[in-house]
């Protein structure tokens, strides 16, 4: 891999990050407006997280010193995006089941079990500091959660594809992290933005 090629990959994530997150803000104001109300909500709090995680997941895999193929980077995508679409679907509609507002830790739980299976999925060894680091960072998410439930519920769509991109990017060389994480960044404020664009749009109509 050339070290201009994750840049390249940069501004191609990105870019499709936020039109995806365009599209799932249109999609959440059109079914707004129907009698599900807020129910609609679950596009952009579940859809969200799942494009935020795909975009970092493909990031990640880009920044690792090995050459990352098209398919390598599809896969990444498919996996990350996947993992967190199904955790965030379980922390929106767990509470109801269990007729609890607040988010349970087992989400969190659940989050990091999934980073684990989509590295393992990738074929990567994030190694040994890694895995500590993650288990940190996991255990004082999983604390965060139990001590303050209504604030980790507003950041759960940071946590979840945290979690679950986290592990690929620890299998990454370290002097590449500070550009992993701004990378990262870029796709999450593009994630945020385009969501709020696509609903802005559809309330002019």
């Amino acid at each position: 891999m050339s070290k201009h090629q994750p840049w390249s990959i940069v501004g191609v994530v990105v870019a499709i990050a936020a039109l995806a997150a365009i599209v799932l803000g249109v999609i959440g104001g059109l079914w707004g407006r129907t009698p599900a109300g807020n129910t609609a909500l679950v596009v952009p709090f579940a859809g969200g997280p799942a494009v935020a995680a795909a975009g970092w997941a493909v990031l990640a895999r880009a920044f690792h010193t090995d050459p990352a193929s098209p398919p390598q980077l599809r896969r990444a995508a498919l996996f990350g995006g996947g993992a967190a679409l199904a955790v965030s679907l379980v922390s929106i509609y767990l509470p109801i089941v269990l007729s609890n507002s607040d988010m349970e830790p087992g989400v969190i739980v659940l989050a990091a079990l999934f980073g684990v299976l989509v590295v393992r999925a990738l074929g990567c060894r994030p190694g040994r500091n890694g895995w500590l680091a993650f288990g940190v960072i996991a255990l004082a998410s999983v604390v965060l959660v139990a001590l303050a439930p209504g604030f980790a519920a507003i950041v759960n769509v940071l946590l979840v594809p945290l979690l679950v991109a986290l592990p690929l990017a620890l299998c990454a060389p370290k002097e590449r992290a500070l550009a992993l994480a701004g990378a990262w960044l870029a796709v999450l404020i593009a994630v945020i933005a385009g969501v709020l664009v696509g609903g802005y749009a559809v309330a002019l109509l």
